[in-house]
């Protein structure tokens, strides 16, 4: 994907029409709505529209926002769900592009106010703003017409008893799906781990670079767990820390951090076509895959050391050990924790502290660019999140 960010101002709907009419999915956010900003003429391209938006009735009753618009969009084959409190204004095209704006989809948003927005073109933030859309959309409430008869009545009552005694009879109600922030913050709870390739027999040179570990491998996609031994505890969203076993020194270097999808039997196993693009996926066939990786510009020398981890935090650096040290029992030295293991889940307090560590890194080596990455093979199967 190319990158690319243009400010939008007032008058931006010929760049909004061309988009909506270039694209296939568009993903829109916006708490108002009206008829004459959805009666877009449909060029000839088929378009699936998913819009996320407020069913309070007073807005309706108001008219803020149009509940014909949303009868309009549902017609013309839209998906609709309501949210209540909601006030982001979010346009994604595709899996491309997103335009992040003060604008509501009404005519005035499009054509009259002083409005200011931001179209982006960047893989990563167009893929945190699906994600953010995903989110709200599996809480929402969905749009039937059989609602809209019972809004419809309601409204019209409303707006009967309103005109003969005022602003007297009561507030109607939001018939949106309540969203608590803290429902979404523990949706959206992550944990930590960092996963290690490599065996002390097969130890990597610390002068080797990230890029050529890359080019062997498969983290750019996917982290593998031996034969047998199906990874089930990183679930979707959970950050996972990429790091190879060393020689020259002896030790654990961190050069990767990426999300996680959930492992899923058969969908996330190696493929023979896998196994022999890859031949060591033979005895490390099963996959947590990731995406939102980003992998540090350097040599393994130059990456962050677990040791410091384990330094700084001792028995709270591993969930493990410190459960073990809560409970008075059972193994609390780190070190012991990571041996003959593919992996080790961190604490809350270490994960703050290896990020840390790690945007530092960044600034100083950079990031193997996304150009590199996409120019990877890839699996026989791919996964989006």
């Amino acid at each position: 994907m190319k990158e690319s960010l243009q400010i939008l101002t007032q008058n931006w709907h010929p760049r909004f029409e061309e988009l909506i009419n270039s694209s296939s999915l568009i993903r829109i956010i916006s708490p108002f709505v009206t008829k004459d900003a959805v009666e877009l003429p449909p060029h000839g391209r088929r378009r699936t529209i998913h819009l996320i938006t407020r069913f309070n009735l007073e807005d309706f009753l108001s008219g803020v926002s149009d509940l014909s618009a949303l009868k309009h969009l549902v017609e013309s084959g839209a998906k609709i769900r309501g949210v209540k409190g909601l006030h982001s204004k979010l346009y994604i095209f595709d899996n491309r592009s997103v335009i992040v704006s003060s604008a509501n989809l009404t005519r005035g948003g499009l054509f009259n106010n002083l409005e200011f927005g931001v179209y982006i073109e960047r893989k990563r933030i167009v893929e945190e703003a699906i994600e953010y859309f995903k989110r709200l959309w599996g809480k929402g409430a969905k749009f039937s017409f059989r609602k809209v008869i019972r809004w419809e009545r309601k409204i019209g009552e409303a707006r009967a008893r309103r005109g003969r005694r005022g602003n007297l009879g009561g507030q109607l109600p939001d018939e949106g799906a309540s969203i608590k922030q803290s429902r979404i913050l523990k949706q959206i709870e992550k944990r930590f781990f960092v996963k290690f390739d490599g065996t002390d027999k097969s130890r990597a040179d610390s002068n080797e670079k990230v890029r050529d570990i890359l080019k062997g491998g498969v983290h750019h996609f996917a982290c593998t767990y031996p034969k047998g031994k199906r990874p089930r505890q990183v679930k979707h969203g959970d950050i996972v820390y990429m790091a190879y076993i060393t020689k020259n020194p002896r030790g654990i270097a961190i050069y990767g951090r990426a999300e996680g999808i959930a492992h899923k039997e058969g969908r996330d196993d190696a493929t023979p076509k896998d196994k022999k693009r890859w031949q060591f996926l033979k005895w490390w066939p099963h996959y947590i895959r990731v995406f939102h990786s980003v992998f540090l510009d350097g040599r393994l020398s130059e990456c962050i050391r677990l040791d410091d981890i384990i330094r700084r935090h001792e028995s709270m650096a591993f969930a493990s050990t410190a459960r073990n040290k809560k409970s008075g029992s059972g193994n609390t030295n780190p070190n012991k924790a990571i041996m003959q293991q593919p992996g080790v889940e961190i604490t809350p307090q270490a994960a703050q502290t290896l990020k840390n560590l790690f945007d530092r890194k960044i600034l100083k080596l950079g990031t193997v660019p996304d150009s590199f990455i996409e120019r990877l093979d890839k699996p026989e199967q791919t996964v989006t999140p």
